[in-house]
């Protein structure tokens, strides 16, 4: 599932760039053009992005990060429209690695042996306690808690001070646990979805969200859309 999600969300971005490219690259501002593939080559799946115009010549390409995982290259057309015409200005190449999605598998598969492993130590001290007690009727009911796995379901009463409650109260701590990482992992996925569009110096939104919502603009222009305008606004001196 994560790897879909991130090869659909890399394709969109590689063909949004060659979108906002083709203007430019036609018109011959290199200048312009470097500084677009700039925002493509600070993703983390990307190594290096180059340009190339219709005639195959080299016009722009960012710097060149260390290759780390399996590469591959994506290769998409620029193509420019001119009064209904579409023509090939030529094409962006990107360089990818799958590190980042690997680096995550193995995060996600190490929590989940964690959690593995509190869940198996809850079993074994609740078996260990029965036998030593003869309780089959409380510790068929911590087993069929830990069955069901579900943080917001599954946590368990036992009123009484002995070694089935001590049993008890550790395994709603390991869920509550469980189910406060789940919540912290959604607020950390949320930050980064807003750290991903959002200026960290200004708070503002950035470049790749103006050109989202531009494209959003441009792709869903009709007769009877509302007009929109562009304001350029150049700070000189600001760093």
């Amino acid at each position: 599932h994560a790897e879909r999600e991130a090869e659909a969300r890399l394709s969109t971005m590689i063909r949004s760039g060659a979108k906002m490219i083709a203007a430019p690259i036609s018109n011959q501002n290199y200048d312009v053009v470097a500084s677009m593939i700039d925002d493509v080559a600070a993703d983390p799946y990307v190594l290096y992005v180059a340009v190339y115009d219709g005639a195959g010549a080299l016009v722009a390409a960012s710097e060149a990060r260390s290759p780390e995982g399996e590469t591959f290259v994506r290769t998409e057309p620029i193509v420019r429209t001119d009064n209904g015409i579409r023509a090939e200005a030529g094409r962006i190449e990107v360089m990818l690695t799958d590190a980042p999605l690997v680096a995550a598998y193995w995060t996600a598969l190490f929590e989940g042996l964690a959690i593995a492993a509190l869940s198996t130590g809850a079993i074994i001290a609740a078996l260990w306690i029965a036998a030593q007690r003869l309780i089959g009727g409380p510790l068929a009911l911590v087993a069929a808690a830990i069955e069901r796995g579900q943080a917001s379901e599954s946590r368990l009463s036992w009123r009484r001070n002995d070694e089935i409650g001590a049993v008890v109260r550790a395994f709603n701590a390991m869920q509550d646990f469980i189910a406060s990482s789940e919540q912290a992992l959604i607020s950390a996925n949320q930050r980064l979805d807003y750290l991903a569009t959002h200026d960290p110096l200004t708070d503002l939104p950035d470049r790749r969200s103006f050109e989202s919502r531009l494209l959003s603009l441009i792709s869903d222009g009709a007769p009877t859309a509302r007009p929109f305008a562009v304001h350029l606004v150049n700070l000189d001196g600001f760093k």
